[in-house]
């Protein structure tokens, strides 16, 4: 399963086995608000190559993560065991991106998927 359908199934069930990760102290909350961030910024990467084919002078940027925000201190700490998110994306210098090992393909389907079918509905 691509990191965005387990994401997506994530967020529909709340089942944090779906995450690979046990043993961390970290809320319901943050899990929430990583996925949410994490789908979003694959939505937008997938954009972005979309604009790169049609001409566009834009580039592929990874998620920026800072310290004063919870979710952010609690991916960091994710990323220092063995889990989904580990096994599929790096920090380095307070960015989140896919490891140098990760085949352009994965890549590319999890910002295909990310897109299409990561729709929350708006608050109003």
């Amino acid at each position: 399963m691509n990191i965005s359908d387990t994401l997506i199934e994530f967020r529909k069930t709340q089942d944090i086995t779906l995450l690979g990760y046990t043993n961390l102290n970290i809320s319901n909350e943050d899990l929430n608000v990583i996925a949410i961030e994490i789908l979003s910024w694959l939505k937008l990467e997938y954009k972005r190559t979309l604009w790169v084919k049609e001409g566009r002078h834009i580039s592929l940027k990874p998620l920026r993560l800072l310290s004063t925000y919870s979710w952010c201190k609690s991916l960091t700490e994710l990323m220092s065991s063995p889990n989904i998110f580990s096994q599929v994306f790096e920090i380095t210098d307070r960015n989140l991106a896919f490891k140098s090992g990760i085949e352009e393909k994965y890549m590319m389907a999890a910002r295909r998927i990310a897109f299409e079918k990561y729709n929350p509905s708006k608050i109003v």
